[in-house]
This record gives C-alpha cells, sequence and structure tokens, in this order.
C-alpha cells in the first residue's frame, strides 16, 4: 500500500542505469524499492540521476510492485566531482562504444603525450546529455586516473 502522497514523496536514487533505462529509488515511507523508468527522467530533461540524489517523487502500483509515476523534485548533489574542477578538459575521438555493455574507448587528439586509450561509460555521457556515440566522433574529457588507466571522469560536447 502506498502512503498518502498529497505533497510527494521524499525519496533517494539507489542506482540508474541508462543503458539498460530504469533504475531504483528508496522512499522514505516506504519498505520497497520503486523503479524509476527513463521516460520519467525524460519529462524532467534528464537522462541519469547520480547514487544518493534525493528527490521527491509520486508512486503507483505497478504489476510489479512501486513505480515512480512522477518526479516533482531533484536535489542536486552538492560537490559533484569537485576533484575535477582544476582538471583540464582535452579533445578526445571515440574508438568504439558498446552500447549493450554501455561502455567504450576513446583516445586523447589534443594531447601528443598521452596515447593511452580512455575508458568511458554511459552514464558519464548521461550526464553531459550526450546520445551514444560512433566512431570517429569528437568530445571533450576531464580525465582521471584509476587502476585500470585512464577514464573520462566527465564528458562534454566540442
Amino acid at each position: 500500500m502506498i502512503p498518502d502522497q498529497s505533497a510527494g514523496m521524499p525519496a533517494v536514487v539507489k542506482w540508474f542505469n541508462p543503458t539498460k533505462g530504469f533504475g531504483f529509488v528508496t522512499p522514505s515511507e516506504t519498505k520497497a524499492d520503486a523503479l524509476l523508468h527513463a521516460s520519467v527522467l525524460a519529462k524532467r530533461g534528464k537522462r541519469w540521476l547520480q547514487e544518493g540524489t534525493r528527490v521527491e517523487v509520486l508512486l503507483e502500483e505497478g504489476p510489479k510492485g512501486l513505480v515512480v509515476s512522477e518526479l516533482l523534485n531533484i536535489e542536486e548533489i552538492e560537490g559533484e566531482n569537485d576533484e575535477l574542477n582544476s582538471v583540464e578538459w582535452v579533445e578526445a575521438e571515440v574508438k568504439f562504444f558498446n552500447f549493450a555493455k554501455g561502455y567504450g574507448f576513446a583516445v586523447v587528439t589534443s594531447d601528443a603525450n598521452t596515447t593511452q586509450d580512455v575508458f568511458f561509460d554511459s552514464r558519464a555521457l548521461a550526464q553531459a546529455d550526450l546520445d551514444p556515440p560512433r566512431p570517429g566522433d569528437r568530445f571533450n574529457v576531464q580525465l582521471t586516473d584509476r587502476p585500470q588507466g585512464r577514464a573520462a571522469g566527465r564528458i562534454k560536447a566540442l
């Protein structure tokens, strides 16, 4: 049963996968998680929400449980990617992107000292409001180092 929602219900994003087109939120007044579909995000001009983002939602009972029917408010996370604020943007060219797996690799074209492939995923694309790229497409990235190699911490269109 869904509690009274006359003013919306606070919830926290548990996870959201833009490649799959759905995720889950944990409403504050229910014990069950609620499905958050990409179409609900699209109505608010979003393609992705970060884990831990606080939202206000309207819920309805779906055939398999609770479903977010409307996203009333999104509280942006303060300090998101603060460590990247001082990192320079560099241009990169897509080598490939696997839509089914939600990741790809690019090569930096604006820095002759960087020859290593750069990993990027669908979340970074969704944050930048970019569609899945094709080989040869270009965008700007802020690079981060990780144990497996370099990754695009953030992406933006040229």
